[in-house]
């Protein structure tokens, strides 16, 4: 299975190619995706959507056996437990090479394709508090001190979140 390649096709039961895509981004950018995907290549698209999470643990639980040939996820953490039980497959060069290195997995099994950004804005006159500690208002990532499935959700999917 791919975590995000487009161009991979597979046979379902419908007459011609098709690949059947786990979805667990918004599900109006995956179907600007697949309509763009459909029209360019003819390659029909079963869409199944969800949270990442539950389609992250349905894959581990299918194992190999999976019927997805794609899996869209809106965060890393799911893309690392895949990774760990070994339900990526490497993407073919001519994909990665579409990507910038610093957007992809080191084995090169997943690459991103959407830049998620969160932001707090506040008004440090307001609170004089913060302001007069001088803390800094960022969000922390928390350490990362399992594997797999304990791993904190709202991690930021930056290669620095992960260590590269």
């Amino acid at each position: 299975m791919a975590s995000v390649a487009l161009s991979l096709t597979g046979c379902g039961g419908r007459a011609g190619p098709s690949i059947v895509i786990y979805n667990g981004q918004h599900t109006e950018l995956t179907q600007a995706l697949v309509s763009a995907f459909t029209n360019a290549t003819g390659i029909a698209v079963e869409m199944r959507t969800n949270d990442s999470l539950v389609l992250a643990d349905q894959i581990i639980d299918e194992g190999h056996g999976s019927p997805a040939d794609v899996y869209l996820s809106e965060n890393s953490p799911e893309l690392e437990t895949l990774a760990e039980h070994g339900l990526l497959a490497r993407l073919p060069r001519a994909i990665l090479d579409q990507v910038p290195a610093r957007d992809d997995s080191p084995a090169g099994d997943w690459v991103g394709i959407a830049l998620r950004v969160s932001a707090l804005v506040y008004d440090p006159a307001l609170n004089l508090a913060l302001a007069a500690a001088r803390v800094d208002p960022r969000p922390r990532a928390p350490a990362l001190q399992g594997q797999g499935r304990d791993r904190p959700r709202s991690t930021p999917t930056s290669r620095r979140s992960w260590g590269r």
